[in-house]
């Protein structure tokens, strides 16, 4: 079933609309999350209109959308589906300095900082989650600084440039003989 997967709750700069909540679906069937609700601690609600979130997807919300703005020295959130039942609950008590993302990873959630030339991932710290969560849910999450896609476009850029060093030397054997 759908859970919460990760939180911006402090974003760099000026918060308003840049705060975001991200849901994730590990099952391999879309659903439709309408009538669904999100609500935080102090009973703020956002309720879906017309929103799916696919198959081994994710569906990010920012703060703008839902008006749900994350506390950033603790919070906890709530979600519901169309029959008003719990389907997940998660928490935070620790205060968020601005950029750090709160990463879902099995039952707590991993306080990931950015990366600069004095810190490392090592350095991650874990905190404390409280939820009511299904028994049944088996997906890994795997730990990550960056968005799967920037990966992806960091490796595919690193390919290009080993394969133009090849044509490259490939080119300058040809020139010698």
């Amino acid at each position: 079933m759908v859970f919460f997967y990760e939180v911006l709750p402090n974003p760099v700069g000026k918060d308003t609309g840049a705060e975001w909540i991200k849901l994730y679906n590990p099952t391999n069937e879309p659903i439709n999350l309408s009538g669904w609700q999100i609500k935080d601690a102090s009973a703020k609600t956002f309720i879906f209109k017309e929103k799916e979130i696919t198959p081994n997807g994710f569906l990010t919300l920012s703060s703008e959308e839902t008006k749900i703005i994350l506390n950033n020295s603790g919070d906890s959130l709530f979600l519901y589906d169309q029959n008003n039942q719990l389907i997940d609950k998660a928490s935070y008590d620790v205060s968020v300095a601005e950029g750090d993302i709160l990463h879902r990873e099995g039952n707590s959630f991993i306080l990931k900082k950015e990366l600069t030339p004095t810190k490392s991932k090592d350095q991650a710290q874990t905190i404390s989650l409280t939820e009511n969560q299904s028994l049944n849910q088996t997906a890994v999450i795997g730990q990550r600084l960056v968005p799967a896609e920037l990966g992806l476009a960091i490796s595919f850029i690193l390919v290009l440039s080993l394969v133009f060093l090849i044509i490259i030397k490939k080119i300058n054997l040809f020139n010698e003989d």
